[in-house]
């Protein structure tokens, strides 16, 4: 097959037919080394999870959509960092009804429960479900640790499922 010449996505690169595995690594249509196109993260909570007013709570993402290098532990609920540089963070939350205009902080704290980032949601009075999110790309050394806090002014209940909890992580150069 003769070389190509193109963009995928943003990246102009250009593919030759040959293995370079003497390198020991695969290099993809980007031109980028599959580890770290592959260093990502996405977990979720299956059940729902009880929040105390004025309590600092972890949130216990259980499940694992995706994560192949495993830098989520769904024991100790922490992302461990593999690659230093910034990483871009997110988390999406569903709450249950909320019958009181009530404050809710989320953020990402590390190993010794130093935040790293944090923000403040208003959660307005409604009838059926709350979402509630949040983005940061902080600077991460190998090493670090994220886990994902939150702290309400009133009694909440986070729900459970794929698609209503849950915390991703991508790494960006």
């Amino acid at each position: 097959m003769p070389e190509q010449k193109g963009i995928y996505g943003i990246i102009p690169v250009t593919v030759h037919n040959h293995s370079n595995s003497a390198q020991g690594g695969h290099i993809s249509k980007t031109g980028l080394d599959d580890s770290i196109i592959k260093s990502g993260f996405r977990v979720y909570r299956a059940l729902t999870q009880s929040i105390l007013a004025a309590t600092e709570t972890i949130i216990l993402f259980s499940d694992i959509t995706y994560d192949p290098l495993s830098m989520f532990n769904t024991s100790t609920y922490k992302f461990t960092c593999p690659y230093a540089g910034m990483w871009k963070l997110s988390v999406y939350l569903t709450t249950d009804a909320v019958t009181a205009n009530c404050q809710f902080t989320i953020r990402f704290i590390d190993e010794s429960a130093t935040i790293i980032s944090q923000c403040w949601r208003p959660l307005i009075t409604a009838t059926g479900i709350n979402s509630v999110s949040f983005e940061d790309t902080p600077q991460l050394n190998v090493g670090d640790t994220v886990r994902v806090q939150v702290l309400c002014g009133s009694n909440r209940t986070l729900q459970g499922g794929f698609d209503r909890t849950f915390f991703t992580a991508r790494w960006y150069l």
